[in-house]
């Protein structure tokens, strides 16, 4: 396991995750080590009125999609594994598998900041469960538990 700098830089979550632009939905993990090794990663997602998106205010009101809030942890939980399961290989990748009880409180508009909690449930063979809190301003936008497959 490569200890890299905290937080951790959307350069280096590039090398971790194979999502470019527009779909590399994590900005900053804020996590420190400990958390890491004790299966919990915090990240952020900062919100602009120019990401694609939420551009489009037609379809969405202007608001990020509740699926691209589920995708962002799911990224998270991708770095997560990176970091705490120590018998994945170098380059092996998880892949988002299913998801279970998404529930959804409210709205991440432009200019929000959406702070990613995930946790590490278990691993059975080759399927780890997560779950996972979306907030912006200490206020409860999403929580979902969900599986990945790894490869």
């Amino acid at each position: 396991m490569v200890m890299h700098e905290l937080p951790i830089c959307p350069e280096e979550i590039a090398q971790i995750l194979p999502h470019r632009f527009p779909f590399h939905l994590i900005d900053r993990v804020i996590s420190t080590w400990g958390e890491l090794a004790e299966g919990r990663l915090r990240a952020l997602k900062n919100i602009s009125a120019n990401d694609g998106t939420v551009r489009d205010g037609s379809l969405t009101g202007g608001a990020l999609p509740s699926v691209l809030i589920l995708e962002a942890m799911a990224q998270a939980a991708g770095v997560l594994a990176h970091y705490c399961l120590h018998s994945m290989d170098n380059g092996q990748l998880c892949y988002f598998a299913g998801i279970q009880r998404a529930r959804f409180y409210g709205a991440v508009l432009p200019g929000d900041q959406l702070l990613l909690d995930v946790r590490l449930r278990r691993q059975r063979r080759n399927v780890v469960c997560f779950s996972g809190i979306a907030t912006v301003r200490n206020t409860q936008i999403c929580t979902a538990d969900f599986m990945c497959a790894r490869q």
